[in-house]
């Protein structure tokens, strides 16, 4: 499969910026934008915050699993927003790596401490206690399985149409 066909998956923590700039990149190289968050409420019904205090999040982990196995199994040419820990999943990230070009957006702590602050309440992993730790401890232990993207692009310093740039060059 050549890159033109291959799906864009945007990964990274919560705050990054991965549904905007997914957004801005679809328009800009006219493809189908897909935000994982927004398809897993969509199918479920149901707030991911709900869904965590409801089912837990090994559940939500089966979902995600199946829903993203479905979206890049039936489509091309997509953007994805992908959620922020769906490339924990060994099962899923050689899926996305093997159907994708994936795209780690990373950012300093403090940049997603600065975005995330005002906006957190529906983010399950990050809403109790303190949010600079518990966004420290999240990216602490998901960095390893982020940098097994194909591309990373530092965003801090960037505005998302100099992002959206970066990714269109790279692909």
């Amino acid at each position: 499969m050549n890159n033109s066909s291959k799906n864009i998956v945007l990964i990274g923590m919560a705050g990054v910026g991965k549904t905007t700039v997914g957004r801005v990149l679809s328009k800009k190289i006219q493809r189908k934008f897909l935000d994982m968050d927004q398809e897993f409420e969509d199918q479920t019904k149901i707030r991911i915050t709900d869904f965590f205090a409801i089912y837990g999040e090994k559940e939500f982990r089966k979902i995600e699993r199946r829903i993203i196995n479905d979206v890049l199994t039936k489509n091309k040419k997509l953007v994805v927003s992908a959620g922020g820990g769906i490339f924990s999943n060994d099962e899923i990230r050689d899926l996305i790596i093997k159907k994708s070009i994936t795209f780690f957006l990373d950012s300093s702590i403090e940049t997603l401490a600065e975005r995330l602050k005002k906006n957190f309440s529906n983010r399950p992993l990050l809403n109790k206690g303190n949010l600079r730790d518990n966004i420290e401890k999240l990216y602490q232990k998901r960095i390893k399985d982020y940098m097994m993207a194909n591309h990373i692009i530092l965003v801090d310093d960037l505005s998302v149409e100099d992002v959206v740039l970066n990714i269109i060059k790279r692909i």
